[in-house]
């Protein structure tokens, strides 16, 4: 019992984030990018920080990787086809507002 606790206990201290991380579903209402290479998504329904960032409303990610364009695209294309969208948060990036890594379209 002792050597489960200790494994739980390094588990804790030392894997940061860990049981954080939730995919959440939004409908997308705006998106936005600007030029200091981020990338904005407001949901429909409001929006409160899940990573316990300053500010509500809005998610975002850097839109000037390969991948952050392709989230951008994918956010498009939620917003103009009405479907809903996963966004996955980590339970503690911040840029102003929750960062996300992922987002998918869902039908």
């Amino acid at each position: 019992m002792r050597k489960i606790r200790f494994f739980v206990l390094v588990l804790v201290l030392f894997v940061p984030g860990i049981g954080l991380s939730a995919d959440y579903d939004i409908t997308v209402c705006s998106v936005q990018a600007e030029d200091r290479g981020n990338a904005f998504v407001k949901p429909c329904s409001g929006w409160v920080s899940k990573n316990g960032c300053a500010a509500d409303g809005y998610i975002t990610w850097k839109v000037d990787t390969d991948a952050g364009k392709a989230m951008y695209s994918t956010a498009l294309t939620a917003l103009t086809t009405g479907f809903s969208a996963k966004v996955r948060m980590d339970g503690t990036s911040c840029s102003y507002y929750d960062v996300t890594n992922m987002i998918r379209i869902s039908k």
